[in-house]
């Protein structure tokens, strides 16, 4: 029984092999132009001439794109000379497409006629989930090209004998965007007091869900968020963040031990005793034990003293606020 199993997985995998390789086609071309998408809708365009190709390479995040528009405006001797133009698109190419390469391999995805009007335009996605509409005035296509390719190829190419000398002159200009997914990157880096790893010590929420932070960032939809970090070692803290589509948004956040700390702030020439002990004059920040504390103020003849119970997790600011007051009767 497991000597059948493994004979039909091997039929399987070769069929699959057979099958793959009975779809590629093997090509020529007179030119190859080579053009490099980023993750922003910036549009970039490239003059074809007959039997020339475009490859499109991917952005190196792919995550943030979810399809490509190419658009071909077609020359008027082209529109009149309907069906003479054919374009095709190529994914699985081998050798990797460079501008001085003209001899390919490729897996035909789809082909068809140009249209006899001034522009056409075509939609390929490349995600299952996306959110590409159709319409009546671009072509989506139905399939979505290998998700390990690196890159796709759009030909044309002349299929009509017959054409007057012109048409080998004629060119083509073809426009391609990339149609980006609605997310952005969020990378947040948490520094603690002793610069040890605190992920272990913390839960971390985004918009109340609970979140796992990525090494490389995390990919959130665009839009506000809150982040927020809960510990019993570290002071809660809470963040509102704008990710922006295609874009990744830096967060930094400094974690303060839970034990309660207090700010002095005093007129200069002021002493201060806290807890009876006098502090210098540097020590205006510091960390206090939970419990009962007594501040005071010495000024020239004047003194003031005030009482306060620390808590964990809190701060605490004491000042000292001399004011003149001015009566008129």
């Amino acid at each position: 029984m497991k000597k059948l199993v493994l004979k039909l997985l091997s039929f399987v995998f070769s069929a699959a092999i057979l099958i793959s390789l009975a779809n590629a086609e093997t090509f020529r071309v007179r030119k190859n132009h080579v053009i490099q998408l980023s993750s922003s809708e910036e549009i970039i365009s490239a003059q074809l001439g007959i039997n020339e190709s475009l490859t499109i390479f991917y952005p190196e995040e792919k995550v943030y794109i979810q399809g490509i528009a190419i658009e071909v405006k077609i020359p008027q001797l082209a529109i009149s000379w309907r069906d003479a133009m054919e374009w095709s698109l190529y994914d699985a190419l081998t050798p990797m497409p460079k501008s001085e390469t003209i001899d390919y391999s490729g897996t035909s995805i789809q082909s068809g006629l140009l249209p006899a009007r001034v522009s056409w335009s075509i939609v390929i996605p490349l995600t299952e989930n996306n959110t590409i509409k159709n319409s009546p005035y671009i072509s989506k296509l139905d399939l979505i090209p290998q998700s390990n390719s690196k890159c796709l190829m759009f030909r044309l190419n002349q299929v009509m004998k017959g054409t007057p000398e012109e048409f080998e002159n004629l060119r083509f200009e073809v426009s391609v965007r990339p149609i980006l997914t609605n997310l952005g990157k969020l990378q947040v880096e948490l520094n603690s007091p002793d610069g040890t790893d605190v992920l272990p010590k913390c839960s971390l929420f985004v918009d109340e869900v609970p979140f796992e932070l990525q090494k490389n960032g995390n990919y959130l939809e665009s839009g506000i968020h809150t982040f927020s970090l809960v510990s019993d070692f570290f002071r809660n803290e809470v963040r509102t963040v704008q990710i922006e589509q295609a874009k990744t948004t830096s967060l930094s956040i400094n974690l303060h031990s839970i034990e309660p700390f207090v700010t002095i702030a005093a007129p200069n020439s002021t002493e201060i005793y806290f807890d009876g002990i006098k502090l210098e004059p540097e020590e205006k920040t510091f960390i206090i034990d939970e419990g009962d504390h007594t501040v005071k103020f010495s000024l020239g003849n004047y003194e003031i003293e005030k009482k306060f119970t620390a808590r964990k997790g809190q701060s605490y600011n004491i000042s000292l606020n001399i004011q003149a007051v001015v009566t008129e009767e």
